[in-house]
């Protein structure tokens, strides 16, 4: 699969990438590192601790990732939970609400690695 396609399956955004980086091999270096990233295992593991603090950190790391590559889809997915933990030490946290912001950052990530096991 082209890189274009790739970006597209993903809900990601192609020329924002391209513009950044005008060099296909360079960006598809990038994203193929993208599964060695453990702030997504981190994530979930802190969520289930309770430990809103570290969730936070590492889905505010996976959120500027996903930027930083133009994963779109899966940004907007980590703004949402970023801003809902954002300053866990001075509000309750629904664990339900935060659980279920995860799992919609979780199919995303998901499908991200499924769809580079398919580039060429």
């Amino acid at each position: 699969m082209h890189l274009e396609q790739f970006y597209h399956n993903i809900g990601g955004d192609y020329k924002d990438m391209i513009c950044r980086i005008n060099n296909e091999s360079l960006i598809l270096k990038f994203v193929k590192k993208f599964p060695n990233d453990t702030s997504f295992a981190l994530i979930e593991k802190s969520l289930v601790n309770k430990d809103y603090k570290s969730s936070f950190m590492n889905v505010h790391t996976l959120k500027g990732v996903s930027l930083n590559l133009s994963f779109k889809s899966l940004s907007d997915s980590c703004v949402k939970l970023t801003e809902y933990l954002r300053n866990s030490d001075e509000k309750v946290i629904d664990q339900d609400v935060a659980f279920a912001m995860f799992e919609d950052i979780k199919t995303k990530y998901h499908k991200i690695i499924k769809e580079i096991s398919n580039l060429d």
